[in-house]
Formats: C-alpha cells, sequence, structure tokens
C-alpha cells in the first residue's frame, strides 16, 4: 500500500524555525531606521518599557479556573483570555509609534541576519520531496503571530527556501505601510493568541492530512 501524502506541512515560526523570539528586531529595525533618517521620535519610550510593560501584564492576568475534566473547550477559553493582554499591548505600542519609520528592505535584511533552528530548513525539503517534490499541491505555511512577513521572508530567504514558502503562504501580522513604503506602525491581523493561529489553518481546505510543528 502506497504511503499516503500530506498535503500541507504548518509551522510556527517565533522559537520554532528561529532560536528566540524576533519581536524585538523588528523594533530594532524601525528604531535605528527613525535614527539614521533623523525622523522625529515624538518621544517614543526605550523598547524595554514596552516589553516590561507587557510581561508585568502578562504575569498579573488571572486565567478563569479551569473545570474540574479539562477539554479542548476549556482549553480554548484559558488561551483565549490573554488576549486582552495582547491586544493591550499591541495598542500601546501602535499609539506611541513605536514601530514607525521602518522600511520593507530593512527588515527583509534583518530576517535574513537571524539565527535558526539547526535543521529546520533541510526537514522542509524532504517534506516536499516526500510528498511530490515542488511541483506537487502540497504547501508550506508559517502560521505566526509575528508582526512583519517581510522579517519571516528574509529568514526563508537566507535558508534558500523562498521558491518553496511563498508569501501569500504566510499567515501572521503584519505593518502596515504608507505610500512612501515606510511603517505606518499599525499592526494588522488580528492574530494574537494560539486560538487565532488555530482558526487560521484552514484545515479544511487542505483536502488531507497535514503536520503541524511547533508552539506552546
Amino acid at each position: 500500500m502506497p504511503r499516503e501524502r500530506y498535503t500541507a506541512l504548518i509551522l510556527d515560526f517565533d522559537e520554532t524555525i528561529t532560536s528566540s523570539d524576533t519581536i524585538f528586531v523588528i523594533a530594532e529595525t524601525a528604531y535605528n531606521c527613525r535614527s539614521s533618517t533623523n525622523s522625529p521620535t515624538n518621544n517614543i519610550p526605550s523598547w524595554s518599557f514596552f516589553q516590561k510593560t507587557y510581561f508585568s501584564e502578562w504575569s498579573d492576568h488571572k486565567p478563569p479556573s479551569p473545570p474540574p475534566t479539562p477539554s479542548l473547550t476549556s482549553l480554548r477559553t484559558h488561551i483565549q483570555s490573554y488576549r486582552e493582554v495582547e491586544q493591550t499591548s499591541l495598542t500601546r505600542v501602535q499609539k506611541a509609534g513605536a514601530l514607525a519609520g521602518g522600511d520593507r528592505a530593512s527588515l527583509f535584511e534583518a530576517g535574513r541576519r537571524i539565527e535558526t533552528r539547526l535543521g529546520w530548513a533541510d526537514a522542509v525539503k524532504q517534506f516536499v520531496a516526500l510528498n511530490g517534490g515542488k511541483e506537487s499541491s502540497a504547501s508550506v505555511k508559517i502560521v505566526s503571530l509575528n508582526w512583519s512577513k517581510d522579517l519571516i521572508m528574509g529568514v526563508v530567504n537566507a535558508a534558500g527556501l523562498a521558491d518553496v514558502i511563498k508569501k501569500e503562504n504566510i499567515i501572521s501580522n503584519d505593518l502596515e505601510f504608507s505610500a512612501d513604503g515606510k511603517s505606518t506602525g499599525n499592526i494588522l491581523g488580528g492574530i494574537l493568541t494560539g486560538v487565532d493561529k488555530a482558526d487560521h489553518m484552514g484545515f479544511a481546505e487542505s483536502g488531507g492530512a497535514s503536520i503541524c510543528i511547533g508552539d506552546r
């Protein structure tokens, strides 16, 4: 009996493909771009302020008590209870303009320099080879809470996988850009929790079995 082929490989990004969380790289890129162009900062706090405030609020959050018999529904409720913490942090970053002023090329190049986990690219290539090669209908997708598709594509490009993982197969938040090519500092997408990620995976559209790797 021939081995069943999978229709999709779905990967998390931060701390699955990458060695560590990369949101700070997006912030660092924006701060550096503003500095290099002498753009007004409007008294934007240092990125450490946003980090410390977020982790403090996250630690203070009290999720609902689990039922005597845990279920998938109670797990989703627990995870989704953190959505308000995530949205509050996101709103704070946007209102301050902390990520304004960066550009796509700088984010892409920053992504190319990010340290990744050993062997991830080989695993993707092996999946493609075992499921019909590059001409098959099998797809490789990244589903992430990250804030920049350009940063993710930089990582993908550095791994030599730009012909395998297309930008349209990256399901994540993304920065908004103005007509001059600069980030407005707004973050679009609304993917804030693991539940949001699961809801965006589109298993029903895959038409077959998928492999999902990553996330906690």
